[in-house]
């Protein structure tokens, strides 16, 4: 069943090799550190707007970041719970997350990833996606990618939005944003509000796992003269998830019924000076941000071998400073670009375990970088970039990366071929440089190395006909001191893994407009994960699609939306109280649908309604762990 649903979602993408035509270029800023056109880049990227996320009524980046080519999801349980990205087979922490230019990975985080449990999209502009290394332009944690949040920029005038809504396992959610400003000034402010009932995410019991979300934004800029603004954001979250431990039933490790719970809280900010000379020939960006995380978890007594409640109260924060000059200038027939760049960052980790003292913990480190691109347009056909950084890290030995991209038009032939390649970094994190539980559980490993890793990247953009558009990208990327997890020696500990971890695949990407209000995106990965030793790479299925067809009707004023998402099998570990400790398990592949509709009964009120997992279909994306079945729910919005 699965894999004929597969052929028939790959055979329905390349049969619709089609792009609606795009009336505004298409502006992105990951790939270069500045504002670039899409198309003058040869970095593989993908946006997502905010009107997309409006419009099929999606609530959480994480669940629209299932639609992008190259990426892999992973939530243990339900809304709220742990909520994981890895961007062509790298691991979650590979992928660097910015939130209006601030770096949102956590350094108290295992892994020093980005949860996307909390990421609401009430006032998100866009998400951009850039995969291959990008450490040489974004830093150690962009060893596999960059995931860019850009939210709603303030804007000259006032309007307001809002949204409602209530549905299945008592959810309810409550947005707003505020836009007032003038021509030299402006503000944003946004909140978001959800609280769900949730359901039991264990195999056994029938305890609902709730969750609640309150989160809330400000952006704000003046010009102070002519050529000089300043500028500031400020975004907090603060949640509470409920979830079930993992306790020995016979053997096997799995979730149980429990109280346990994780309270978190963060806090990102940046205020920016932007200087422009010489009719834009030179830029300056000064800037400084600020993130602050907070989580406590209660983790039961029944939770063995250790049989005792764990209360801890984990805190990271990074603090980073940077300045960014861009020289541009045309000259022998090209536009020309060099950018500079200068930052420093002190990442900090503190551990109180509120019932057993002993193991508290406070550690940090500073990094320092610096990085040089040189662009060049050519003919306005042919772009070509160069970009090179060296860190300095107080702990690991000096790192020195590199990136090239070219991207290349042949009008006649109505094809752009693009390629990237370059190299990428990932420190150890905290956890496992210094340990989480006193000896004999975890203890950390001081001596480890840097993670390090080649790609490069190759795809053909196709323009069919009258706008249309296929795009098919081959990758590749091995992995050299990959750190994990052993759990053959006592105590566990973390080490590096001999040899290279091999990455590769396939990505392809369409959409259409089908005519008579009807327009359809989708995606396609294939993907080939494995560890040193060749085994599969956990939780990275062969295959990942996804579908998406609008149609709107009276104007434009109604919409529906279907939505398609199908996840191939995958191998993930079970965990075991005897050798040898842990053994591969698969999980099913399965097809999750979405339909979403909405009306506009005046110009400014419009009616929503939704069905998410419309099948019913019942699966895991980490093993032992309850998902959310069939749902519904309707909701209002309106604007001013």
């Amino acid at each position: 069943m699965a894999r004929h649903s597969l052929i028939a979602f790959t055979a329905l993408l390349l049969v619709t090799t089609a792009s609606r035509a795009e009336t505004v270029e298409k502006i992105v800023i990951t790939a270069s550190r500045v504002p670039i056109a899409a198309d003058q880049t040869g970095s593989a990227i993908s946006v997502i707007d905010g009107a997309t996320l409006q419009a099929h009524q999606i609530a959480q980046v994480f669940d629209a970041l299932r639609e992008v080519p190259g990426v892999e999801v992973s939530r243990t349980g339900t809304v709220g719970s742990l909520s994981q990205i890895r961007i062509r087979g790298a691991e979650a922490g590979h992928a660097l997350v910015l939130i209006d230019g601030v770096r949102a990975n956590d350094p108290a985080q295992s892994g020093a990833e980005f949860n996307f449990a909390h990421l609401l999209t009430a006032a998100i502009d866009r998400i951009e996606v850039l995969r291959g290394p990008q450490s040489a332009l974004w830093g150690a944690d962009a060893l596999a990618g960059v995931i860019n949040v850009v939210t709603v920029a303030p804007q000259s005038g006032f309007y307001a939005r809002g949204r409602a809504e209530y549905g299945s396992f008592d959810s309810k959610e409550i947005s707003g944003l505020v836009n007032a400003g003038g021509e030299s000034y402006g503000a944003v402010f946004d909140a978001a509000w959800l609280d769900t009932g949730g359901i039991n995410i264990a195999r056994t019991g029938h305890e609902a796992d709730g969750y609640r979300n309150l989160s809330a934004g400000f952006r704000a800029r003046a010009e102070l003269a002519p050529n000089i603004t300043l500028s500031a954001s400020l975004h907090h979250v603060a949640a509470r998830s409920e979830t079930d431990t993992s306790d020995f039933i016979g053997f096997l490790s799995i979730p149980i019924d429990s109280g346990d719970f994780t309270k978190f809280a963060t806090t990102y900010g940046r205020v920016e000076a932007r200087a422009v000379l010489f009719g834009g020939a030179v830029e300056t960006i000064a800037g400084a941000t600020l993130t602050r995380t907070e989580a406590e978890d209660f983790t039961s007594a029944f939770s063995a071998p250790f049989a005792v409640a764990f209360n801890d109260r984990v805190k990271g924060g990074e603090t980073k400073f940077d300045v960014q000059t861009n020289l541009r200038w045309d000259g022998w027939g090209a536009q020309q670009r060099v950018s500079v760049l200068a930052e420093t960052m002190r990442d900090t980790f503190d551990m109180l375990r509120l019932d057993l003292p002993s193991a508290d913990q406070n550690q940090h480190q500073r990094n320092s970088g610096i990085a040089g691109e040189y662009w060049i347009g050519l003919n306005e056909n042919i772009f070509i970039s160069l970009g090179a950084r060296h860190d300095w890290n107080e702990r690991f030995a000096d790192s020195t990366t590199w990136r090239a991209t070219v991207s290349a038009s042949m009008p006649s032939a109505h094809m752009r071929l693009h390629a990237s390649a370059g190299t990428g970094v990932k420190n150890p994190d905290f956890f496992e440089l210094f340990g989480f539980f006193p000896a004999p559980a975890f203890v950390g490993n001081p001596n480890l190395k840097p993670e390090r890793s080649f790609g490069y990247d190759a795809g053909v953009e196709w323009h069919a006909m009258d706008g249309m558009v296929l795009d098919v990208t081959y990758f590749h990327a091995d992995l050299e001191d990959e750190i994990f997890t052993d759990f053959f020696v006592f105590p566990n500990t973390a080490r590096n893994a001999p040899g290279h971890s091999k990455r590769q695949g396939v990505e392809a990407s369409a959409n259409a407009d089908l005519g008579r209000g009807f327009t359809l995106d989708a995606a396609y990965t294939y993907l080939d994960s494995q560890q040193s030793n060749g085994e599969a790479e956990v939780r990275r299925p062969h295959h990942i699609a996804s579908l998406n067809l609008d149609y709107r009707f009276v104007g434009a004023r109604g919409l529906v939306n279907l939505g398609v998402d199908f996840h191939g099998s995958q191998r993930d570990t079970a965990f075991l109280n005897a050798p040898p400790f842990s053994m591969p398990v698969t999980l099913g592949s399965y097809t999750l649908v979405r339909l979403a509709g909405s009306y506009g009964i005046t110009d400014n009120i419009a009616l929503t309604a939704r069905i998410e997992n419309a099948l019913d279909a019942h699966y895991e994306e980490v093993f032992g762990y309850r998902t959310r079945g069939f749902g519904a729910f309707i909701g209002i919005s309106a604007k001013l």
